[in-house]
């Protein structure tokens, strides 16, 4: 989905980047934003920036390729997600068996879908002329958007998954390393 803020800026919902969280501070500073519909037929939840008519600015929550995989992995872990079609737009989930161990599906999701990370961010971040770095939210928010950080800062946390750990060995940090250079070097370029 998308978030018209504003009226002047597009922001790409990307899931596990804070956006729970965004449209909770929307609501607390009674900032005026729409939801648009996208263009194409597709869930709107999950749409592109390309898949909007929009032709002014664009913004994204970026989070490092590491965590963010992390988060989706807590996200699904326990859920039964056989109803996941394999091979659409989100392969994570249909190949999550419950119960998987992190390393075990970070294995398969990379040597099955060694392209869909470098995919993912390309389709979905690159695009997008502001990104706005996870680990630094609220106050990259408040500079784009002129809001008040301190207020930013008192809205509590939306949406967290849960404390599952997640163990990177030697091999399986390497392995996504060399496999998601390109989301990397775009997470670079918010920090």
């Amino acid at each position: 989905m998308a978030i018209l803020v504003q009226g002047e800026i597009l922001h790409i919902e990307v899931p596990k980047t804070g956006t729970t969280w965004l449209r909770r501070a929307l609501e607390v500073l009674q900032v005026t934003h729409t939801f648009p519909e996208p263009i194409r037929d597709c869930c709107p939840r999950h749409a592109a920036p390309h898949d909007y008519r929009w032709d002014g600015l664009r913004s994204v929550t970026v989070r490092h390729p590491k965590t963010w995989v992390e988060s989706m992995w807590k996200s699904h872990r326990g859920r039964d997600c056989s109803m996941f079609i394999p091979g659409r737009e989100y392969p994570h989930r249909a190949m999550h068996p419950m119960g998987a161990s992190f390393e075990g599906w970070l294995c398969e999701l990379l040597d099955d879908h060694p392209e869909f990370i470098n995919q993912y961010y390309e389709r979905m971040i690159a695009p997008c002329e502001h990104k706005i770095c996870f680990e630094k939210y609220e106050k990259q928010l408040a500079k784009l958007f002129g809001w008040d950080e301190g207020q930013l800062n008192q809205i509590s946390l939306q949406n967290v998954s849960r404390p599952w750990p997640c163990d990177w060995t030697f091999g399986l940090s390497q392995k996504f390393h060399d496999q998601t250079l390109i989301a990397q070097q775009i997470w670079e370029g918010t920090v």
